[in-house]
């Protein structure tokens, strides 16, 4: 089941298969520990982000990008070094 989670890939709506997969990795699951009740004390940290203030050219992707495809979308991919740099920056890490 863990691998089924973590290797299936849903394009569209947000799904919550990392959410499933990480309570399966979780030790007290294993241990066959759990009530529903460890659901509320379960530590879980989505790989997401929220986009505030979206413009006309927001664009949020994810590598390898459609290099092929164009549309504005570099060839280097979703992040040139520059627009990594400044990701980098605006989350607060070093801009390497």
């Amino acid at each position: 089941m863990e691998t089924m989670l973590v290797k299936s890939r849903i394009c569209g709506p947000p799904t919550n298969l990392e959410f499933l997969a990480t309570i399966l990795e979780s030790e007290k699951f294993k241990s066959g520990d759990t009530l529903t009740s460890f659901l509320g004390d379960f530590k879980f940290q989505p790989a997401a982000i929220d986009v505030i203030s979206p413009g006309a050219y927001t664009l949020i992707q994810d590598l390898p990008a459609r290099p092929s495809v164009g549309k504005g979308i570099p060839h280097s991919g979703p992040m040139d070094p520059m627009g990594f740099a400044i990701a980098n920056m605006l989350v607060g890490n070093d801009r390497r």
